[in-house]
């Protein structure tokens, strides 16, 4: 990506690659953002593949049981009641399916 003095932005996020050890070369990784607005943080899961599903992520990011993040005051981020939302195109808001996957996620299902 191009930034203003022409020369490449840098991405700290990683850019999106193809799984290495995918025999058929088809499977995408992608950098994905998930923010916490309200708290002025975010998690940053460099390496998501397009076919894991949110469950899986969130269970990582907020494990059953475990201590909730120290700036969840409110205690509201429990992996069981997290609803995940995707900016679309046109700028607007996808409800992401619990069990969808990225690659769904991209096909609006």
């Amino acid at each position: 990506m191009p930034n203003a003095e022409g020369g490449n932005a840098i991405r700290p996020y990683g850019a999106a690659k193809f799984d290495p050890e995918d025999p058929t070369g088809g499977t995408l990784i992608l950098p994905v953002l998930f923010p916490y607005p309200q708290y002025a943080t975010s998690d940053v899961i460099s390496d998501f593949l397009e076919d894991t599903s949110f469950v899986a992520v969130l269970a990582v990011i907020f494990p059953p049981g475990a201590p909730r993040p120290q700036w969840d005051v409110e205690g509201r981020y429990v992996d069981a009641s997290l609803i995940v939302y995707a900016t679309t195109k046109r700028k607007r808001l996808l409800k992401v399916g619990r069990q969808m996957t990225l690659r769904d996620a991209f096909r609006g299902r």
